[in-house]
Formats: structure tokens, C-alpha cells, sequence
């Protein structure tokens, strides 16, 4: 901490003296006074929380274990691989920043209007990191204060029950909701009321669902409690009426500037020069090798896209064996933004545009990712993208809203109109808007088992729709204890024949063939895409990524390895070795 408050007291002094007048003298200020008797001090410390978005990142385009397949995600469900050897250790550093704020920011030169204000951010940023330490080992030590070097028994905590934690967070965030001045900004890049607000909304329906849906918590009881928690908050943004659906659905993600979209973006991280932060998702999306080709994405969930006309896609039993070309027709506008599809053009170096629908040499089961990609090719192999990326936006509010309310059995026509018909509205959608469902889609049925309920079935179809890529999947699977879902087979696009030119783009020329031969062709044209799959029993070809389904026509993707039996550990993590050989009185995680 002294290393923190001596960087913030050299960067507030340096601050001062290039603002400054040249006749002046220079004022030197020296202790805690330099930052927490005047405004200026209080945001450069509280700055200091804010952290910056990953250098050089990428954004998760598959988005989660039900609906992509990498190594990553099988591995971790493998005990040889990620257990509490490996797993990262505890670290304190933000919460001890938060409390050291808190018990020092009492200098009555600065108004307290305006130390309540700071301690309202601060205290969102604690109970961010609690939310996120909750989500990881569920029981948690709850440190409210910094801990003295000689208070041995803070020093080494227990675990508080995942009740204590929960309100814990709640109360840091209802104190940073009404003690934040700002209820909006104009670049959405700083912590204001719509932000704490729309973070409760999402913690406080995570809490409930947790609660409803997992027994062993012994939490049901108190899950409506979280859900009108859920709903409350939301509303708070409802209500200030200064978020609204952005109209380009696709400019959400690919924005070069915060204020084009700031009408949907609550929170928006900007890249750039300026700040010497960019990021590649259009590479992780669009390399052929391991470090992106593997973000395939499961036709069950392809399947649950709607028709533009709101009708169900699955509702067809064609649909079962619809070739690529004849899927993508008559959908949900977001399908051919999320996916690219026979009609999609990038740019190329020379800056002509040319088709580029099909990528079988970038992905394994035929349904790249578009949304957050660039549709200039340069991007493909480089890392300096500065468009923005938006975490947290008023779509997935209105979700988290609808979903609370149905939960509470409170949801009428008009909600669905306000937040999934709008939602479905802005995409294109032109049927269904005003009403909610009344029966429930046998397909959504076979593969959610939480719920029956067809208005609540609807929302987690448009949840997977509309968030996808946004890392919500995962989430929403492990609280609503889905997770059979991890252990479906990895299903691609359904192919007429196997060892045959392939016309997948129905535009007149073959595209692609898949071999199952050991070698490709010797008669290969350069024009068509050759793809190895293990498509016939008793070949005695090494295992290949792609394989078929037992139709003979489905493609599957391997993931390299067998698909996982989920484990019921690993709703959460482990402890690390280290910390519980520091601290025995931690305990380890149960099942770890």
C-alpha cells in the first residue's frame, strides 16, 4: 500500500505542477492530506481501480461450454490438469485498496457530498471482486477493513457462508446506488448509478437462480428475495430513461467510438493509441490455427435461432437435414450478423470486396463467428483493433428484468413488448413481439431442464441469441445447473455426401469436399476447400478433429479430446495449495 500511495502522491504532485501557472510557485504537499483533502486526489486513487481492458485481448466469440469446443474447456474437468496445484493464488490487493480508501477518506476539506460520492465507487469496485470470489469458491472471507500485520485472526480468516458474502455485496452496491452523483455519462467509460445498478441487476438474478436451482446451497427460501432484488435494480435504469436499444445491432460491435453506441452501452471499454490498448478478436476469430480456428459453434444452438417472422426454425422437421445454403434463408436478421452465411463479403488488401461466407479451413463444423470481427481482412493477423467492446449493455438488462419478473410469476404481455419484443423488434424480427408465448417449444424443452415454463424458455433462447459471444453462456448454464449441456456432442452443418465436391454456398461452383481418405486427392482443385474427417468406420486413419454423426451426414467436432462428464466440483474452484498451507482454516473447496 505504501508503494500505491506513493505513486498516487508523485502523479497528483506532478499533476499539479505542470497545471500550473509558470509565475507560481510550486505547491508541495506531503502525507495523506495529498490525496484525500481535495477532489482531485480522491480520483486519482479511485482511477487507480478502474484497471484497464486486457492489451492485446480478444473477445470470447464461442462464449462458453454448451456451444463451443477447445482444449481449454475439456481440461478443465480433468483433476490431472486443473486442481488445486495449479490453481491461481488468493490475492487481496484490491479489497485492501478499497478498505484503506474507506477508512481514510474523512477529510471534511472536501465536502461530504463528494467523499460519499467516491466511497459509492469504491465500494462497487469491492463488490465487484467479492462477486467474482463468490462466483469462483462460493464461501468467502468477508475482510471489511485493512488488516493489521499483528491481527493474527484476520490474517488468517475463515470462509463466511455464501449468505453473509452475498449481503455483503448487496449492501456495498445499494451504498455505491445511492451515494454515486452521476446517473450517466457520455463516453460510458467511468462507474455511475447506471452502472452499479446495472451490475446489481445481474448479481442479484445470478444470487437467485443459484439459490432456486442448486438444493445444496439449502437457499431456496430466500431466492424470490433476490429476484425482486433483481428487478428493483433493474428498474433503476429502466426508470432513469436515459438507455435506450441501440438502432445497428451489428455497430454495437464493431463502434469505433463510445458515443456512437453510449445510447445501449452502460459501460464501454475503448481502445486505442490514446491509451495504448488494443485488442484482436478478428484474429482469434479468423486464424486457422489453434489460437482461434476452434470456436465452433453447436447447431443445437444454431438450431434455436429463430425465423424472421418469429416462427420457430425447428418447427420444420426439414430442418433436421437442411443443408447450410437453405438454414441461413429467412432467419433472424442476427443470424447473418453472428455468423457469417453465403451472402457475406470482407475486404481484402486491395481493398476489394469478395465473398467470403464459407471458412471450413478456419473452423471445424461450418459456423464462423462474425459479430465482433472485423469485415476487413488486415485484422485477420494483426493485434491493434480499437473498436470498442461493450460489457455491460441495456439489452442484457431488459433480459436480466424479464427473466426476474417471469420467475416471480409477474410478467405480463406488456413486460414481454418492453424487453424481448423490443429486443426481437430492433434485431428485425416482424412476429410475436407484443405477446408473451403460452406453450413451451418441445426443442428448447429437450436440451434446458430447469424450467418448463414457455415464457421463461423463451428468454433463455433469447439470452443465447442475443448475448452470444458476451460470456454470459457459461454463467447462465452453471446457474441454472444445466450442465448436462457441457457434454453434448459438438454438432456442425449437416453435408449431402462425403469424398465429393460440395457446393455449401449454392452459388453454382463447388467450395468444399471433405476426404476421409488419408491424403487428399491427388486430382485437387485449387478453387475448393479439402477438409480431413473420419467419417468411416475401421479406416484406421488417426483420429481427426471432424468426424461424423452416426446419420453419416452431421458433422462433429473431436475437441481434440473425449467430451467431458461434468463434475460437480467444478461449479467451482479450488483453493490453491498455497494458500490453504498458509491458511488451513480456509478449507478447501468441497470435491477438491
Amino acid at each position: 500500500m505504501k508503494k500505491i500511495i506513493y505513486f498516487l502522491l508523485t502523479a497528483l504532485i506532478g499533476a499539479a505542477a505542470v497545471s500550473c501557472d509558470l509565475e507560481e510557485q510550486p505547491i508541495s504537499a506531503t502525507g495523506r492530506d495529498a490525496i484525500f483533502g481535495n477532489e482531485d486526489g480522491l480520483k486519482l486513487y479511485v482511477n487507480s481501480l478502474y484497471g484497464t481492458p486486457p492489451q492485446h485481448g480478444w473477445v470470447d466469440l464461442g462464449d462458453g461450454y454448451g456451444f463451443k469446443c477447445f482444449r481449454g474447456t475439456i481440461e478443465q474437468f480433468d483433476p490431472s490438469y486443473n486442481g488445486a496445484d495449479r490453481a491461481v493464488k488468493l490475492y487481496y490487493g484490491t479489497p485492501r485498496a478499497c478498505n484503506y480508501f474507506l477508512e481514510n477518506n474523512n477529510n471534511k476539506a472536501v465536502s461530504e457530498e463528494i467523499r460519499n460520492n467516491y466511497n459509492g465507487i469504491v465500494r462497487y469496485f469491492r463488490a465487484m471482486w467479492y462477486a467474482d470470489q463468490m462466483r469462483s469458491y462460493s464461501d468467502f472471507p468477508i475482510i471489511d477493513h485493512v488488516v493489521d500485520i499483528n491481527d493474527m485472526e484476520a490474517l488468517y480468516p475463515t470462509r463466511n457462508p455464501r449468505s453473509e458474502v452475498a449481503e455483503f455485496i448487496y449492501e456495498d452496491f445499494k451504498y455505491a446506488l445511492n451515494n454515486i452523483i452521476k446517473q450517466t455519462e457520455a463516453n460510458a467509460s467511468v462507474i455511475t448509478k447506471n452502472v452499479v445498478a446495472f451490475q446489481m441487476s445481474r448479481f442479484c438474478l445470478n444470487e437467485a437462480s443459484w439459490r432456486k436451482y442448486h438444493s445444496e446451497l439449502n437457499l431456496a427460501s430466500t431466492a424470490n428475495d433476490w429476484y425482486r432484488r433483481a428487478v428493483e435494480a433493474a428498474e433503476v435504469v429502466i426508470n432513469s430513461g436515459k438507455q435506450s436499444l441501440h438502432a445497428n445491432w451489428l455497430e454495437l460491435f464493431q463502434a469505433a467510438k463510445p458515443t456512437t453506441i453510449a445510447d445501449e452501452g452502460i459501460f464501454i471499454w475503448q481502445y486505442g493509441s490514446a491509451i495504448n490498448s488494443y485488442h484482436c478478436s478478428t484474429k482469434s476469430e479468423n486464424s486457422p490455427s489453434f489460437y482461434g480456428g476452434p470456436n465452433n459453434r453447436n447447431r443445437i444452438f444454431v438450431n434455436m435461432i429463430l425465423n424472421a417472422d418469429g416462427s420457430r426454425f425447428t418447427d420444420n422437421e426439414a430442418y433436421k437435414t437442411m443443408l447450410f445454403a437453405d438454414e441461413c434463408k429467412g432467419r433472424d436478421p442476427r443470424f447473418a450478423m453472428t455468423f457469417r452465411t453465403p451472402a457475406y463479403e470482407r475486404i481484402q488488401t486491395d481493398g476489394k470486396k469478395h465473398k467470403a461466407g464459407l471458412a471450413m479451413d478456419l473452423n471445424y463444423n461450418g459456423y464462423l463467428g462474425r459479430k465482433f470481427c472485423s469485415d476487413n481482412e488486415r485484422y485477420d493477423n494483426e493485434t491493434d483493433e480499437t473498436t470498442c467492446v461493450v460489457p455491460m449493455r441495456y439489452a442484457e438488462l431488459l433480459l436480466n428484468w424479464a427473466e426476474a419478473k417471469a420467475e416471480l410469476g409477474e410478467f405480463t404481455d406488456a413486460d414481454w413488448a418492453a424487453s424481448v419484443g423490443a429486443i426481437r423488434k430492433r434485431a428485425g424480427i416482424t412476429g410475436g413481439l407484443d405477446k408473451k408465448p403460452t406453450v413451451a417449444d418441445p426443442y428448447l424443452m429437450k436440451y434446458f431442464k430447469h424450467t418448463t415454463d414457455a415464457t421463461l424458455l423463451e428468454i433463455v433462447r433469447e439470452r443465447f441469441v442475443e448475448l452470444l459471444g458476451e460470456g454470459h453462456s457459461q454463467k447462465d448454464i452453471y446457474r441454472w445447473g444445466e450442465t448436462q449441456i457441457i457434454e453434448l456432442p459438438q454438432y456442425g452443418m449437416y453435408v449431402e455426401a462425403l469424398d465429393t465436391p460440395l457446393d455449401l454456398d449454392a452459388d453454382g461452383e463447388p467450395d468444399t469436399y471433405f476426404y476421409t481418405t488419408e491424403n487428399i486427392p491427388a486430382d485437387a482443385v485449387k478453387t475448393i476447400t479439402y477438409v480431413p474427417i473420419d467419417g468411416t468406420p475401421g479406416l484406421g486413419i488417426k483420429k481427426r478433429l471432424l468426424s461424423v454423426a452416426e446419420d453419416g451426414h452431421t458433422l462433429v467436432y473431436n475437441c481434440l479430446v473425449e467430451r467431458p462428464k461434468f463434475m460437480e466440483r467444478c461449479y467451482y474452484s479450488p483453493i490453491s495449495t498455497q494458500d490453504i498451507v498458509l491458511n488451513p482454516k480456509l478449507k478447501q473447496t468441497p470435491g477438491w
